[in-house]
């Protein structure tokens, strides 16, 4: 079972933190991906900041060209304009595709691994012995284009949830498949 290809297994990708900290004899039997819709919403919000901010840009420019210092005043304009727009969009966009880039999800066949971030970092192994439930959450922009959350709860009280998972409900058949076969 372990060689099936289920809905959400991706690419192999390279040694990541999930092979790193794979035990002896222990294999990945699906793999999760953010969904590309995470990123839907910062470029947005960065296109609209920009968008504010052309009128502004636009006035920096209209100024008449025959004074002297209205028209040395062009470049500072729009130097006050775009360099903060710019590490606004870079810090905003910036922080989006590192989370998207540096999530890691899997599935091995004793137990859920999770890894976010890369200065700081957050990790999750959880036991598929320990697990008690599997939620999943999706509003309906996820129903219509295939993301969600998964919230695995554990003995104990653990309860994690891994936001815009792609195809959460293929996810969550192929953990409860898994932990079938551990029965």
């Amino acid at each position: 079972m372990p060689n099936e290809n289920p809905v959400c297994l991706r690419e192999e990708s390279p040694m990541g933190y999930v092979d790193e900290n794979l035990m002896p004899g222990e294999t990945v039997v699906a793999r999760a991906n953010l969904h590309w819709g995470m990123l839907v919403g910062p470029t947005f919000g960065t296109g609209l900041v920009g968008l504010a901010i052309v009128p502004l840009i636009l006035f920096g420019l209209a100024v008449p060209v025959d004074d002297p210092y209205a028209k040395s005043m062009i470049p500072f304009t729009l130097l006050c304009c775009l360099v903060p727009y710019f590490l606004f969009a870079g810090v905003v966009m910036g922080s989006a595709i590192s989370k998207y880039l540096t999530t890691e999800f899997a599935v091995t066949d004793s137990r859920i691994i999770a890894k976010s971030g890369v200065l700081r970092r957050n990790s999750l192994e959880l036991h598929l012995r320990k697990l008690e439930s599997i939620d999943v959450s999706q509003p309906l922009m996820g129903r219509i284009f295939g993301y969600g959350t998964i919230v695995a709860s554990g003995t104990g009280g653990t309860r994690q949830p891994f936001p815009n998972i792609a195809d959460p409900m293929g996810l969550r058949n192929r953990i409860n498949r898994q932990i079938a076969t551990l029965h």
